[in-house]
């Protein structure tokens, strides 16, 4: 724990107060996914994060009661291009297979969209969720350091 607090540069004693956006936007990007799924969890869902590599365009798996999504989590300074639609799109048939259930898509970014994105996302039934969006939730489903450690922890290694 003391390394995770010294390297992200949370102090150790804070790590159990809530953190605020800025300080997400400071996370390496796998730590910024665990958050994101954090974030998920909170809300009640069944989060599991895919491997570094070959993911197939996912990084965040959502298991609910009523609903299951695959979540594209993009960390940038820059609008966030078409791609991220795109991938998370043509995995979509890949892990309803592998989990054996059907799947609705979300993009998650700390920033906006592109138009272009945009765009694709309205004609693929790809839900967006921007930095306003994603500040919400923050404020409603607070969490910690050591609520994005333990999902960093638990992540997958081969999906």
């Amino acid at each position: 724990d003391e390394l995770f607090g010294n390297i992200f540069g949370f102090e150790t004693e804070t790590k159990a107060e809530a953190l605020t956006m800025q300080q997400l936007d400071k996370l390496n990007p796998s730590l910024f996914e665990a958050a994101i799924a954090a974030l998920y969890k909170q809300q009640g869902f069944d989060v599991h994060l895919t491997p570094y590599s070959n993911d197939k365009g996912v990084d965040v798996v959502l298991l609910g009661d009523q609903d299951s999504y695959l979540l594209q989590v993009k960390q940038t300074k820059t609008l966030v291009g078409r791609d991220a639609i795109q991938e998370i799109y043509t995995a979509k048939s890949y892990y309803e297979n592998k989990f054996n259930t059907k799947f609705k898509l979300t993009a998650v970014a700390n920033n906006d969209f592109s138009s272009t994105a945009t765009m694709l996302a309205q004609s693929n039934s790809v839900e967006l969720v921007n930095r306003q969006q994603l500040i919400k939730m923050i404020d409603r489903h607070q969490i910690t350091i050591m609520d994005i450690n333990k999902i960093e922890s638990q992540r997958m290694q081969r999906i």
